[in-house]
């Protein structure tokens, strides 16, 4: 009796962007056969017949915006440099940005759908701003640097960026990263972080019974996330993991309210408060003259109390002593 040879599994390089996946290759050939890059009108056609296949929205209209947020902010071509003549390079589709976009958000047939629950879904509308609003696709840690501190003249340290605690989403190389600045609370040091955010694959639970047997039913638990965080450890860093069931829990969870799971809250010390909004959306950042990170207090004004006699203090004072007196 021969034993059954074990199957391993072989691990994908999510640095190499050569489009593998089997669906998004056949999605390819069909549609663009011979080429290597398109524009998003050519890919918007095909792609608009693949949503509505799936049945994720009702009317043409939310399949017409949900594909145009697919092209303008997740199928960014990782290395425009490639193609000098292709401007500006928001407005084209390679086959090397595809399965970037796979790496970080899974299988070509499972990526729409786990794009649109994670950052359409009206669900973020209750965590506002949401992972889109802060999401600026394929940007450098340089470029998110500088988007995180502002120096100024009075302020050349950009000391005051880092009381704001600005954050923003972006593209990492098979993961997403959540850039944010803050200080340290006991020493005047400013850190920039990036800190990495990856994507669970789905899964089956087993179903046991009472004596921790299984009974043969399973139930399928849908895509997650978790996030890593380098702290200090006793012997250098440590690697923290989070998993959290949506994206906008690892905002939440970030601006100090720890819900881990969607359970029971518990406020802890924010690490991210000013957002910076992508391209498109309206900035938090600066209201009129108030900072943005904490709410300014109202300008205070005097109290104003109804007077028919417009008399002064000093003669009120006099009244009440006359009339003291006539009563004694």
């Amino acid at each position: 009796m021969t034993m059954p040879t074990e199957i391993i599994k072989k691990k994908v390089d999510k640095s190499d962007n050569t489009l593998i996946d089997k669906a998004a290759v056949k999605f390819w050939e069909k549609n663009f056969p011979g080429k290597d890059i398109v524009t998003n009108e050519e890919f918007s056609v095909p792609l608009k017949k693949y949503v509505a296949k799936k049945k994720m929205y009702d009317t043409d209209a939310e399949n017409e915006n949900f594909v145009q947020i697919m092209l303008t902010k997740f199928l960014l071509l990782v290395n425009p440099s490639e193609y000098p003549d292709k401007t500006p390079s928001v407005n084209f589709v390679d086959k090397k940005c595809v399965q970037a976009a796979i790496h970080v958000f899974g299988p070509w047939i499972q990526m729409y759908e786990f794009l649109k629950r994670h950052f359409v879904d009206p669900v973020q509308k209750d965590h506002e701003p949401g992972p889109l609003k802060v999401w600026h696709g394929r940007i450098t840690k340089e470029e998110a640097n500088r988007l995180l501190m502002k120096k100024t003249a009075n302020d050349p340290e950009g000391w005051k960026s880092s009381r704001k605690q600005r954050y923003l989403l972006r593209y990492g190389v098979g993961h997403l990263i959540c850039s944010n600045i803050r200080r340290r609370r006991l020493k005047r040091v400013i850190d920039l972080n990036h800190e990495r955010i990856y994507r669970k694959g789905p899964r089956k639970k087993y179903i046991v019974d009472w004596k921790g047997a299984r009974t043969g039913k399973t139930k399928p638990i849908l895509p997650k996330w978790y996030s890593v965080e380098s702290i200090a450890s006793i012997g250098g860093m440590t690697d923290n993991y989070t998993h959290l069931i949506l994206l906008v829990d690892y905002l939440v969870m970030m601006r100090g309210r720890c819900n881990y799971g969607r359970k029971p809250a518990i406020k802890k010390y924010p690490k991210i408060r000013t957002p910076i909004c992508a391209p498109g959306y309206v900035s938090n950042d600066t209201v009129g003259a108030e900072s943005s990170d904490v709410s300014s207090p109202p300008v205070y004004k005097q109290i104003e109390y109804p007077d028919d006699n417009e008399t002064t203090d000093g003669e009120m004072l006099n009244e009440l002593r006359a009339e003291e007196s006539r009563e004694s």
